[in-house]
């Protein structure tokens, strides 16, 4: 299996959290950035491929007919399945009935809304510009429009959020008929303005405790509306699981186009800088490795038994796994180590165990 992955770095505003390769603004290089990205689709030999990405930034901020033209460029340029999986990441407050109809015409058929919270005070301490009136109206408007396979992404460990914070926004979510839901648990990275304000003690996140309920509250919740768990922070209904980020777990072969994007074909791993400025002049494939024997153990390793798939045991430890079965911290299935709830609440610290 293969899938192609497109970054849309451009964004109406960064967020709080975001450390990603994304900016606000520079509209005028938006039409000259997506050129680019069709030209660079176009020189790669081609192959097939299962599945399509647009992430990002926020791909939904650009007209919708210049993703369409990109998602042409890689029919023409792969062997695109026919019942490839095609994914938009989207903002609430960035489509209308028109584009989403527009995406739908043109093959995609699964949409990822950046919802993050159920709670509008909450969206803005993230800065996040978008209400939870305009989820529901942008769920809505994509279901209208046949897109029926919709995520939701939400987090917890929020500033001032509540256990019962996050239960909220995992109901209405579920009630708005999303079949996927992915909840993420805030990380700080260092040099966003979520990590000056902690520094500065002006923002007080929950403590480890409260976000290990949170975690917790999560499982119990979707488990209860009939989601399964396939990956630590990814659930869903039976059959609409991402294959395009299953794809990334099981080490399958992936093509990244655009600026930061990464790609891993035949063992080679390389990437575009993350520079906006270097790609727009035609920087590319900066970053070049060919993956040692190692380094693919451990990726495996790392990735599978972030999955319920697991990872092949003969390249752990094998004295270390029995202790972990008999402290319920995982399994043994077929000659995979896949971990349970407890287990993944603990995954870095199995990791070191078992790898080292």
């Amino acid at each position: 299996m293969s899938g192609v992955y497109i970054h849309i770095p451009f964004c109406a505003r960064k967020c709080a959290y975001c450390d990603f390769a994304s900016w606000p603004g520079r509209q005028a290089d938006w039409r000259r950035y997506v050129c680019a990205v069709e030209e660079e689709i176009r020189a790669v030999g081609g192959g097939p491929a299962e599945t399509v990405f647009f992430g990002g930034g926020t791909p939904s901020l650009l007209p919708a007919e210049w993703l369409c033209g990109l998602l042409d460029a890689v029919r023409e340029t792969f062997a695109l399945a026919a019942d490839a999986e095609i994914t938009l990441e989207a903002n609430p407050g960035t489509v209308s009935p028109d584009s989403l109809a527009l995406y739908r015409q043109a093959g995609v058929n699964r949409v990822s809304f950046g919802a993050q919270s159920a709670n509008d005070a909450l969206l803005r301490a993230i800065g996040r510009i978008h209400t939870w009136a305009q989820v529901e109206e942008a769920v809505r408007m994509a279901q209208d429009a046949g897109l029926e396979n919709i995520n939701l992404d939400l987090m917890y460990g929020l500033p001032g959020q509540t256990v019962r914070d996050v239960e909220t926004a995992l109901l209405r979510a579920m009630a708005l008929g999303a079949r996927h839901i992915s909840c993420y648990n805030l990380i700080v990275e260092p040099g966003t303005p979520l990590a000056r304000g902690v520094e500065r003690g002006e923002i007080r996140l929950p403590e480890e405790d409260a976000q290990a309920e949170m975690q917790r509250a999560v499982c119990e919740t979707l488990r209860k509306g009939g989601f399964e768990r396939y990956e630590i922070s990814n659930y869903a209904l039976p059959g609409w699981e991402c294959r395009h980020n299953i794809n990334y777990w099981l080490r399958g072969d992936y093509f990244g186009f655009g600026c930061a994007a990464h790609s891993l074909v035949d063992g080679v791993r390389y990437a575009n800088p993350d520079s906006l400025d270097a790609y727009l002049r035609g920087a590319r494939q900066t970053d070049r490795e060919t993956l040692a024997e190692e380094d693919v153990r451990l990726e495996t390793v790392m990735l599978g038994t972030r999955t319920r798939w697991g990872a092949d045991i003969s390249y752990m430890k094998a004295n270390a796994l029995e202790p972990l079965v008999r402290s319920g911290f995982a399994r043994i299935c077929a000659g995979k180590l896949v971990l349970t709830d407890a287990g993944w609440e603990v995954h870095n610290a199995i990791l070191r165990q078992i790898l080292e």
